[in-house]
């Protein structure tokens, strides 16, 4: 009889690195999974790391639990943490929470806001304290953008006249500020300034319809 070839061992170099989540499942920065834990109590195991050979290991050494690869259409984009990849977000004193760069990524959906500033959210969106427990809970959110209005003279440069005017050659906007002779040819920003090339506002264009139009003197 043919002889049995021998298990080729499992490779579970990808799990090197991963973290174990509350979940039971390891997870890359990103909140990918590309494991699960099939040995250990998953309490003590949450927020280690897995070696190549899918090893949890205690701050010792001893291996504690062990986990296994799961195939590749589990893992997919499986990102089941909200913040998951978002690293030191805690709540401010508004209720919403913010990353290391002060950025808002969340809000506060439950647990009071005032109780729980400065805590840490994990990247399931809890708020957890000392002794485990989940006291709050927060979901993704962003500010919404406010809206600019766009000034159309921005980006436009004032003539030889003083006008700005637009692509067809409507005049625009005036020169209400600075010298004619300073201004001209130089460009416009959003709130009609006029600067040099040194960056020193010199001048100031407002649009037509904003200047007060004068009384034409009457025709006797």
């Amino acid at each position: 009889a043919p002889e049995e070839e021998p298990e080729k061992p499992i490779d579970n170099s990808a799990l090197a690195g991963k973290r174990v989540n509350k979940a039971g499942n390891l997870v890359s920065e990103s909140g990918e999974i590309y494991g699960r834990v099939i040995e250990g109590d998953v309490k003590k195991l949450v927020g280690r790391m897995s070696d190549r050979e899918g090893n949890i290991r205690s701050e010792s050494g001893d291996i504690i639990g062990k986990a296994e690869l799961v195939s590749e259409g589990e893992r997919g984009g499986k990102k089941d943490s909200p913040f998951a990849g978002l690293k030191n977000c805690i709540v401010s004193k508004d209720g919403k929470v913010v990353n290391q760069a002060g950025e808002t990524v969340g809000r506060l959906v439950i647990g009071d806001a005032k109780a729980l500033v400065g805590r840490a959210v994990d990247d399931d969106g809890e708020i957890v304290d000392s002794n485990g427990n989940v006291i709050g809970k927060a979901e993704r959110w962003e500010e919404p953008e406010k809206e600019q209005k766009h000034n159309p003279l921005a980006g436009r440069r004032v003539n030889r006249e003083g006008n700005v005017v637009d692509a067809d050659g409507n005049i625009i906007g005036k020169l209400t500020s600075g010298e004619l002779l300073d201004c001209a040819g130089k460009e416009i920003d959003e709130d009609g300034d006029v600067f040099n090339q040194k960056g020193s506002v010199i001048g100031h264009v407002s649009l037509l319809e904003d200047i007060p139009k004068e009384k034409s003197p009457s025709l006797r």
